[in-house]
């Protein structure tokens, strides 16, 4: 719960993360686009330049609506000399060419298809327009030219193109979108650098103060435990001596059989009693463990006799399979704990019932394994078969099953319970440091 509510509260972080990454992105993309227009603009101003400087040619060579060819050529051959201008064009208005210079590879294109991009090549293009008669406006103003001197210009519009070398705007291109590609990487880079500091503080902050709320409950529960523990204790000094009051009168002679048989009563509840606090105190009280080498064979054909009895009185069985195998283990607790499990196991068989007990190797490990073949755990209530104080035996102190988790615990064993309705239970102590 405190975990969903610390995501809860920190569930903003993810969406601003992804706002700020995208912003930034996106303002990285459109200075990628802006230099990319810059340089096209740039391109295209040297374009209109080249054309301006090809016209203004033409105008102080041409005289009173002729033009001289040679002249025209060396105008057209000088321009391309420059080392970005591919080539240019001056075409008729039916659209033969009247010079000419530099590669003859680049496209013609209209006035309306200006500018014209390719790969490494910009063309540009632009209408002249020239009427056949008389001075042509802003061509000259007929100063020193005889009319039959030169090619006259034939009327309508002409034709200027020019083919000019784009290939560093492609190269500046390539190096914006390399720039783009690392900027922009560099940014969610950092964006989740920032994301994952900012939310390991935020979890930092939410482990601390879980932790001294934990330290909090475990000093309170401790403080608890202790004075249930001498409650227990204490209480156990009365029990014993009114169990002794009620055994001497239980083997007094002279005593009426009625007394006796309430002075038993009296013995029996005093021990199921004492056996309750004994089991608090175990649950209250956990021993540290004092790890020594254990015969898992042993110990679990030393309790089989104890449990043989309970087990013939409902007409069922023990079985123990020998497997050789030797661990590192409390074995006071390892048999409390195989203890516990195994009364458990008894308990649940009716007539023909069997209870298993057995070792057996997992890789480095072992595992002791108990099973029976009786009534089994309802799946509602599996998950609380461990809390204090659940049980569904009659009699049952509800202690047993947490005894047996707070020993594998303190080993960093761990406790495993599988059941089936009506066919039975497996329990198994998993983790054990196998010797050999």
């Amino acid at each position: 719960m405190n975990t969903q509510r610390a995501m809860s509260r920190n569930g903003w972080m993810y969406p601003v993360a992804v706002l700020v990454a995208a912003t930034g992105v996106f303002w990285l993309y459109r200075d990628y686009q802006w230099q990319e227009s810059a340089n096209r603009q740039r391109m295209l101003e040297r374009g209109r330049t080249v054309l301006e400087s090809l016209a203004a040619g033409i105008r102080a060579q041409s005289r009173m609506g002729r033009y001289r060819p040679e002249r025209l050529e060396d105008i057209f051959v000088e321009l391309t000399r420059t080392p970005d201008i591919i080539g240019v064009r001056l075409l008729e208005p039916d659209g033969a060419s009247v010079a000419e210079s530099g590669k003859a590879a680049f496209p013609t294109i209209t006035p309306t298809e200006s500018p014209h991009w390719q790969q490494g090549l910009l063309t540009v293009a632009r209408v002249v327009r020239h009427e056949a008669h008389g001075p042509a406006p802003g061509w000259g103003r007929g100063r020193g030219m005889a009319n039959e001197e030169g090619v006259p210009w034939a009327s309508g519009d002409y034709t200027l193109v020019a083919a000019l070398d784009a290939g560093w705007v492609d190269v500046e291109r390539a190096r914006a979108l390399r720039r783009l590609i690392v900027a922009s990487a560099v940014w969610l880079l950092l964006t989740g650098v920032v994301l994952v500091l900012v939310r390991a503080r935020a979890r930092h902050r939410e482990l601390e103060t879980n932790l001294l709320l934990a330290e909090a409950r475990a000093q309170r529960q401790a403080e608890l435990a202790n004075l249930g523990a001498g409650l227990a204790h204490e209480t156990k000094n009365p029990l014993g001596l009114v169990r002794g009051l009620a055994q001497a009168i239980r083997d007094t002679r002279e005593a009426p059989q009625d007394i006796k048989r309430m002075a038993r009563d009296i013995v029996d509840e005093a021990d199921r009693t004492v056996g309750q606090i004994n089991s608090f105190l175990n649950l209250a009280r956990p021993k540290e463990p004092i790890l020594a080498h254990v015969d898992l064979d042993m110990l679990l054909e030393s309790l089989a006799p104890m449990l043989q009895a309970e087990a013939q009185a409902k007409g069922a069985r023990v079985e123990v399979a020998r497997t050789g195998l030797r661990a590192e283990a409390d074995e006071e607790l390892l048999r409390r704990a195989v203890m516990n499990l195994a009364i458990n196991a008894v308990r649940a068989c009716d007539a023909g019932g069997v209870v298993s007990m057995k070792a057996r190797r997992t890789g480095a490990d072992c595992t002791v394994e108990i099973s029976d073949t009786g009534c089994g755990i309802a799946p509602e209530d599996l998950p609380h078969v461990t809390e204090p104080y659940f049980s569904r035996f009659g009699g049952g102190t509800g202690l047993g099953l947490s005894i047996v988790e707070q020993i594998a615990r303190a080993h960093g064993w761990t406790l495993r319970i599988e059941s089936t309705p009506g066919k039975g239970t497996q329990v198994s102590l998993n983790g054990i440091r196998a010797l050999g």
